[in-house]
């Protein structure tokens, strides 16, 4: 995921994502597969670390 090309829908979206962490963050990028609001909330974070 390359928090440098996020569009504004998906920083809407990510305003209704839970918190994560780093750690947490770091460990979903390397799962296969993330529910959507596991996704979102790497997304949220993502933005967020900018």
């Amino acid at each position: 995921m390359n928090c440098n090309d996020k569009t504004t829908s998906q920083k809407k979206r990510s305003l209704i994502a839970k918190d994560t962490d780093r750690r947490t963050y770091t460990s979903r990028q390397h799962q296969d597969y993330l529910k959507l609001e596991e996704a979102l909330s790497c997304e949220k974070f993502c933005i967020q670390d900018i």
